[in-house]
């Protein structure tokens, strides 16, 4: 599992930066939430192949599905808005949590 500095800069620094180009334009949004969802979503799928984070094995395909929207929205591909990848992002993300609440955080034995 995935702590201390390292988290921080995994999920805490691109959560910040996704917050923040939220209230800026689109160029913003393209340049901040790409590559942090990717980096997420990256992180998350080398922490659940690691220690099998039951939410992991969850978030890790969003955010890239995320970094995925982001991408297409902001060059114009589809015709998603901003708001709704975000409360996808924020939704899916405490959604991913509930199996662990109900059948353990891990999904395998190498933890």
């Amino acid at each position: 599992m995935v702590k201390g500095r390292s988290a921080v800069l995994l999920w805490l620094l691109p959560w910040t930066a996704i917050v923040v180009a939220s209230v800026f334009g689109a160029s913003a949004k393209l340049l901040a939430w790409t590559p942090g969802f990717a980096l997420m979503g990256a992180a998350c799928m080398v922490n659940a192949r690691g220690c099998g984070r039951l939410h992991c094995f969850l978030t890790g395909p969003l955010y890239l599905g995320g970094a995925v929207a982001s991408l297409l929205v902001g060059f114009e591909l589809v015709g998603v808005s901003w708001n709704a990848i975000l409360l996808t992002m924020v939704l899916g993300t405490v959604l991913a949590y509930i199996p662990e609440w109900l059948h353990g955080e891990y999904l395998t034995s190498k933890a």
